[in-house]
Formats: C-alpha cells, structure tokens, sequence
C-alpha cells in the first residue's frame, strides 16, 4: 500500500513540475503582446529579434540586449482559394505539407527539408531544388508585417512594396511576419530520370534535361568526394511531371530509416571507404527503382535529421555560393584544387538551379545561377572547422564573386564586409527602408551590427 502510494505521489509531482516547466519555458503570443514588447524595446532601449526553427546562424537572432521571440504558437493555415493559402509564420513546411496533401495541393517553393518556419524562410528568401524557379518571393501574394512602430502593414508588389522586397531576404530587421499568403501547385506524381556522369559532362546533362524541359519540376546534382574521384563525378537527379495526380495517401518520414541514414553519413566523415559505400548505396539501380515515382509532397517531406548530427560531439556548418552557369566547371576546379583543405570535413555538396530573383533587395541569384550547397563538419570541442573556414570561406567568395557569382548569408559570418557588400550592392536602398521604418533599431542582430553599420 505504501509503495503504491508512493508511485502515486511520485507521478503527481512529475506531472506539477512538467506543467511548470511548461508555463515558464514558452511563451504563448498574440499581437497586443507583440505591440507591448516592442513598446517596451523604445522604451528601454532594447531590441527584439525573432526566431524560428534556429537553423541559421546566431549573428541572425543574437545582440546584446536581445529579446528572442519564438513564435511557434503562431501556426494556423487555411485555404483561401484553390491556388492560395494563408500560414502564419510559426508553422513549419511540415505542417503546411500535411495540410494541403489532402487537398491534392503542394507548396510551390521551399527548402529541401521541412523543419524550417515559414516565417523564417520568408526572411532568408529561400531556394530549393524546384526546377526553373527563383527564391521563394517568387510565390509570395502578400504578407502582414508587425513594424517597429506597432503598425501591422499588409505588404505586396502594389501596397508597401518596399516593405515586400525588404522584409524577403530581411533577416527579421525590419519587423515581424505574423502570416503570409502563398501560391500552391498540384501534388503531382513525379517520375525520376538519372545520370551519373564526370562533371564536364554536367552542363550538357542539365541543358538537355532541364531548362529547356516544361516538365521539370525538381532536380538536383550530388558530387562524389572520395580523394580519388574529389569532385570529379556528379549525379545528376531530374523529377519530371507526370501529369497524374497523386493518390491522397498519409505521408511518411520513414523515420524507422532515419538513425540509419544519419549513422551511415556520419562513418563518411574523413573515410574514403565509408564515402563509396554511401555513394553506391544512394545511386545504385535498387534505390532509383524505390524513388523512381514519387508525389510531391513525399519528395518534400524529408527531415534534416537524416543527416544532422544529434549531439555535441560533432559540429556542422553550411556554406553556400552561386555562380553563373556558363561557369560552372570554372568554379567546380577551382574548388578541386581545395581539396588538401576541404576534403576531410567536407561531407556533401550539392548543386541546385536558382532562376534569377527581380523582386528583393538583397537578392543573391542575380542572374540564373548554379548553387553549389557545402555541408562541413567537425569536431563539436575543437574550434578548427571554424579555423578553417574562416580561412578557406572567404577564399571561395572571393573566386564566386570574381566569377560574376554571389553567396548565401544565413550561415557563420565568415566573409568580410567587402565581400558582403560587393555580393549585395542593394545593402544601402535595404538601410534606407531600415531607416524609414525602423530608425530607433529595434530590431537589430550582431549580423546587421557587422555588415550593415559603419
């Protein structure tokens, strides 16, 4: 009787403490709330940033005097019209996708993993591996945004269109996305078509097969990194559209396969064999018969923790870096003649298709561009990935710029001002908005701090 009672009051006082934990450790937003905060920031002279799915670098949501906003409670969708929807900006790609599937819909552009926040995605202007298509502003009708002096403004290409070039790319500094309106498209079925070829064969591949291919609607390009072939061979994945649409099914993360994938990527880091092995295992004719004809939104519905490490033991970093298409085997030797410094945290790169970007300010795919995605890794207790990359990143800017090519500015801030300011020339018009809307600062972020401040 007495160890039941026990068990019993145990599990009562688990329950009081998980439900404090709960109350103290998120808050739960609405726009009065918001007004207030950003009231009080004028008046203490403190500044507000928001956060979403904290997957960009800390520059973006950190300065001294931050208040950090997580508005994930901010999450509702709903179907304005058969091509439209409106998401808050809490929402995640996850949830979105697993509202229109079953509305036969899809999200026209979007990240190659749904963890990410809408409202973070919209303020980093994001690309995917959707074919023949720009940044996500492209899909973009309009947005509310929260501005610094308590005003929710609607912004789109006829009303505050300034607002709506900046805030697209904006990194949070000109005030907070409480929803968004987006274009939809069909959830299709999409049949796969595979090359694996050496890479000055890959201009060739993807000028046959995808610019000039209505069809086209995802594709993408995996280099090979063991030292022997370091960037030599590519496969090149192209999804085109079946016209059928897809049957209304529950989708699936396979997450049963997930600690599988994530281990058998982890054993490639500094190994050559484990490198082939992956390469053969994600290439082979077994695995395209199994991805060969998938809907949209299971193409999309795919998690970074397939490969992101789960622990601090390890430490991961993106880079990401355009270059014009005419120069793409330019660039990719270049990169070749790195390898004594990239290939052992080097652990994937992968090339997508950006079209050009006419509508934001900071836009970094100034004309069509290749965009090359690195993922780096390195031990979680030394600071010698970031020793190298503060060395090996600024070089790779600085050949991308000399080749009329930009960067992507989410990531660890290891390019100079300079080379900022040379890839978007447009930073002044984005301080004078700045300026207009917001000139006590409050928001503001060490990333603004360093690249946008004399």
């Amino acid at each position: 009787m007495m160890k039941s009672l026990f068990y019993l009051l145990s599990a009562l006082l688990l329950l009081v403490f998980a439900q404090l934990y709960a109350v103290g450790s998120s808050d739960v937003y609405n726009l009065a709330s918001l007004r207030k905060i950003i009231q009080d920031a004028h008046k203490n002279n403190t500044h507000v940033i928001v956060q979403g799915a904290r997957h960009s670098a800390p520059d973006h949501t950190y300065s001294q005097r931050n208040q950090v906003l997580n508005l994930s409670n901010f999450n509702e969708i709903q179907k304005i019209s058969e091509d439209v929807i409106r998401v808050q900006a809490g929402a995640t790609w996850k949830q979105v996708l697993e509202f229109l599937n079953p509305h036969g819909l899809s999200v026209g552009i979007m990240q190659s993993d749904y963890d990410f926040s809408v409202g973070g995605t919209l303020s980093t202007n994001v690309h995917g591996w959707q074919a023949n298509k720009p940044p996500i502003i492209s899909s973009v009708v309009s947005f509310h945004l929260l501005c610094a002096d308590g005003v929710l403004r609607n912004c789109s290409r006829s009303e505050n269109p300034e607002l709506f070039a900046g805030v697209m790319g904006g990194y949070g500094l000109l005030g907070i996305i409480i929803d968004v309106d987006l274009r939809v498209v069909p959830n299709n079925l999409y049949e796969l078509k595979q090359w694996i070829v050496e890479y000055k064969e890959f201009s060739k591949i993807f000028d046959q097969h995808v610019p000039n291919n209505s069809q086209a609607r995802m594709f993408f390009g995996r280099f090979m990194l063991d030292h022997e072939n370091f960037l030599k061979n590519i496969v090149v994945r192209v999804y085109g559209d079946t016209g059928m649409k897809a049957p209304i099914e529950t989708l699936s993360e396979h997450a049963w396969a997930q600690p599988f994938l994530r281990w058998i990527f982890a054993l490639t880091y500094q190994n050559n064999f484990f490198k082939n092995l992956r390469w053969f295992m994600e290439n082979n004719t077994l695995v395209k018969g199994f991805i060969s004809t998938l809907s949209r939104n299971q193409l999309l519905y795919h998690s970074v923790d397939n490969y992101i490490s789960q622990d601090d033991e390890t430490l991961d970093e993106l880079q990401e870096y355009f270059v014009p298409l005419e120069k793409f085997e330019e660039f990719v030797t270049f990169l070749q003649s790195l390898e004594e410094d990239l290939s052992d945290s080097l652990m994937n790169v992968t090339v997508r298709y950006v079209r050009k970007d006419k509508e934001s300010c900071l836009h970094y795919a100034t004309q069509d561009m290749f965009c090359f995605v690195m993922f780096f890794r390195g031990d979680g207790h030394s600071k010698k990935l970031y020793v190298d990359l503060e060395r090996i990143a600024p070089k790779i800017t600085k050949k991308a710029l000399e080749l009329g090519g930009t960067y992507y500015l989410p990531y660890s801030p290891f390019q100079t001002k300079e080379q900022f300011r040379r890839a978007y020339p447009n930073y002044s018009t984005f301080v004078k908005i700045k300026r207009q809307y917001d000139p006590s600062c409050v928001f503001y972020s060490n990333f603004y701090k360093t690249y946008f401040q004399e």
